[in-house]
């Protein structure tokens, strides 16, 4: 009966995780492609041929497993994004349930096996699990297509350190030790093909180490301890980045980027450090209260120090660090939760320049160690269970009921970029893709006004003069059109999509060997970019042309 009881309750809290995930992502079903789902899955010709896996590796092959998933999808369901948005979900899903494993072998650990009574360890897991399925700040990873890339990384990445804890814990073990560290090793590799971010699993595997698994007495060593060949194992793994992702640090710290957080910056190692040192604290800060959510913010990069807000953000990331040294030896648990939130976040807000200095995605596993630190510590300071269940219990449905509330934005385009105006009003590049999105359903006057105020903030926006040309196409003004191209080129040389829009335009003005120039140079510019190519294929179809025509349109 015991044995029967200990296998129901996992099955419904794990019910649990999947029904308050469904019902709360259950509108993101039919969300468009919004941003860059349109370049990595919409205009992606290499995912459109699921049994060509060389080209698929080809275009990216640190990303290989994201677009391999991308090209199962576009199999079955070519560009309905139903398919997309319900494997996005499952996989959040199975990420959770992943979790919910993780922290019951966790607290089974020989440091943390006192922590609480061995019947409580699968609700505090739930706990821990409902929060991170229902938390806000994981829509982006969930609801936007391409940002699978953070979820699926996620996925594999809690999935090996449970099978690398269940190789070093010998009590927890049905299997061969060396099976569970050849699982985990798998999942680490199929990680580290999804997102860089996956490296950082090497630092939390060491917080196990320490704070974890390392033995409160010599009785309780065992016999036999393979833990230095698993990590050793582990390092060579950890190998896979600096090879594939031709990691030179040299390279990478010198490298300069046009910042996408805010206009007329530019980022650099250095000021891209700083920024972090505000960005952390402002994650901290979204996980109690995730309101004014901003899918494209608008935030100027730190240049000194002691700049107020920079220097102050630093110093609540020092005190946090502090704390978690001296937790460490008094509730492990906690400093655990802390130094997880740092250790996922070291290549995503450290030295190494991003165009975006924040993004909520790279939320997605350093979530996990905050939510840790949150329940653990309400644990240790709550001694009424009612009250503690009552007050996670509310938690939990708060941020499910924001979480529903947030994914509404995301259910068309326009409402999508009018809440990005709304949220960043002084920045252009929502309005410039707000006045697309009225674009396509051809209301031009919005269109038109929208594109005005972009222009008066940013003159020299590649992409608001490109929607310039648009606009000037639907109004069938040609000779505007493609000055409006011409000028966005000018700003964006070699750009396959702007190439492909000039290229629409002369075709409009009947100047077809202008046209077969600028496609052939589209497709040459983006090999990866279907539309060129089959602006040929119309081409040469009404140039009688038909063996060029079929060989363009076969390829």
């Amino acid at each position: 009966m015991e044995k029967k009881q200990s296998t129901q309750l996992p099955l419904f809290f794990v019910s649990l995780i999947w029904l308050l995930g469904f019902l709360i992502y259950s509108q993101t079903f039919h969300s468009p492609f919004l941003f860059d789902d349109i370049s990595f899955i919409d205009r992606a010709k290499f995912i459109y041929h699921l049994s060509d896996v060389k080209q698929i590796w080809n275009s990216y092959p640190n990303r290989f497993i994201g677009n391999l998933s991308f090209a199962l999808n576009y199999h079955f369901h070519q560009q309905q994004v139903f398919g997309y948005h319900l494997t996005n979900l499952i996989i959040h899903l199975l990420s959770a349930s992943s979790l919910f494993w993780l922290i019951q072998l966790i607290l089974k650990t020989p440091q943390l096996k006192n922590f609480a009574p061995e019947n409580k360890h699968p609700l505090l897991a739930a706990l821990i699990s409902l929060i991170f399925v229902a938390h806000p700040l994981q829509i982006q990873a969930v609801t936007q297509i391409t940002q699978r890339f953070a979820s699926l990384a996620g996925l594999f990445f809690i999935s090996s350190l449970c099978f690398y804890l269940k190789a070093r814990v010998p009590e927890q073990q049905k299997l061969n030790q060396f099976t569970y560290a050849f699982l985990a090793s798998i999942l680490a590799i199929l990680g580290m093909f999804t997102r860089q971010g996956s490296f950082t699993l090497i630092f939390v595997i060491f917080l196990c180490e320490w704070l974890l698994l390392k033995k409160s007495s010599l009785k309780e060593t065992p016999k036999k301890n393979n833990s230095p060949y698993i990590l050793v194992c582990f390092l060579l793994i950890s190998l896979i980045i600096p090879y594939f992702y031709h990691f030179d640090l040299k390279a990478l710290l010198s490298q300069q980027f046009v910042s996408q957080s805010h206009e007329s910056d530019v980022i650099t190692s250095a000021n891209y450090l700083l920024t972090q040192f505000r960005i952390l604290p402002y994650y901290l800060q979204l996980f109690l209260f995730p309101f004014n959510l901003n899918f494209d913010y608008d935030i100027a990069v730190s240049h000194r120090l002691f700049e107020l807000p920079t220097w102050s953000g630093l110093c609540i990331l020092l005190l946090l660090l502090f704390l978690g040294f001296r937790l460490s030896s008094k509730s492990k648990l906690l400093a655990f939760g802390i130094f997880w939130f740092f250790a996922t976040q070291l290549i995503d807000s450290s030295i190494f320049p991003i165009p975006y200095v924040i993004a909520l995605y790279r939320m997605y596993v350093p979530l996990v160690g905050l939510t840790i630190l949150f329940v653990g510590l309400l644990y240790q300071t709550i001694k009424s269970p009612k009250i503690l269940y009552l007050l996670l219990g509310s938690f939990i449905m708060f941020l499910a009921v924001m979480t529903f509330q947030q994914n509404l934005i995301w259910k068309d385009k326009i409402t999508f970029w009018n809440h990005a105006v709304k949220a960043s009003p002084n920045k252009s590049r929502p309005y410039h893709n707000l006045a697309e999105a009225y674009l396509e359903k051809n209301r031009l006057q919005e269109a038109q006004e929208n594109l005005i105020k972009a222009n008066q903030m940013d003159p020299n926006n590649a992409w608001t003069q490109n929607n310039f040309g648009l606009l000037y196409l639907k109004l069938n003004q040609g000779d505007k059109a493609m000055q409006a191209f011409q000028k966005a080129l000018a700003l964006r040389p070699n750009n396959a999509m702007i190439t492909n829009n000039l290229g629409q335009a002369y075709l409009v003005q009947g100047d077809l060997i202008q046209s077969e120039k600028l496609f052939l140079s589209a497709s040459l510019e983006d090999p990866n970019f279907w539309q060129p190519l089959l602006s040929l294929c119309s081409i040469y179809r009404k140039q009688g042309l038909l063996p060029q025509a079929i060989k363009i349109c076969t390829d």
